[in-house]
């Protein structure tokens, strides 16, 4: 974000208890969702997978 507009927005943040508490708990979603466990998948599936990545890479 720009500076002018990052600045806009800190100080509409230090004034606007409603936003204040949205980024708050947005930011605690992304942080419990962060600490879920993910998918298993198998390692075969996975080095196929980086394999057809990595070829995409190539291309």
């Amino acid at each position: 974000m720009a500076e002018p507009a990052e600045l806009r927005c800190l100080v509409h943040l230090a004034r606007c208890e409603g936003c204040e508490t949205y980024l708050d708990r947005f930011r605690q979603t992304v942080a419990a969702a962060g600490a879920l466990p993910g998918p298993h998948l198998p390692s075969a599936a996975r080095d196929r997978l980086l394999g057809v990545f990595r070829g995409m890479l190539r291309d």
